[in-house]
This record gives structure tokens, sequence and C-alpha cells, in this order.
């Protein structure tokens, strides 16, 4: 698990995306949005072994399937919230 301050991209760029998921070796990564960030869904569509998801969305089936668990950390603030309650 990894927990990122931000994945800034100003444009969707897919070779930038996956020469970052190439340089870390992340393989069958789980990217956690804390909202609808276009850029990176755009950036990453179509790579096979990576999925994103925004944090309303995270379950137990997609963490177990991934190797890589990888969280924005304003989606952290929100999956907190959702369990204190």
């Amino acid at each position: 698990m990894v927990i990122l301050k931000d994945f800034p991209m100003e444009k969707s760029v897919r070779a930038r995306f996956k020469s970052v998921v190439d340089l870390f070796s992340l393989k069958k990564a789980l990217f956690v949005l804390d909202d609808n960030n276009e850029v990176l869904l755009k950036s990453s569509r179509n790579m096979k072994n990576v999925k994103m998801i925004r944090s309303e969305g995270i379950n137990v089936y997609d963490i177990l399937n991934h190797e890589h668990l990888i969280l924005l950390e304003p989606s952290v603030k929100k999956i907190e919230g959702a369990l204190l309650v």
C-alpha cells in the first residue's frame, strides 16, 4: 500500500502515466481517487493492470484482487470519515 500526497498531471498523457507505473514496477495496481479525476482516469484508460476507483467505491474484493494499492491522500480522509460513522 502506498499513499500519495498528490498525482499531479496537467493533461491526460497515457505515456507519462505508464512511465510512472513502470518506474515503480506496479503490477495489478488499484488507484483510489478522492473525486472524479478525469486526467488520471483518461491517462490510465485501457491499461490492463491498472484500475481506478473513487473512495466511495472501495471494496474488499478489489483490494484483495490487486497486488498494489495506491491511495491519494484526500481519499484516505474520505475513507476514514466513512468508517468512523
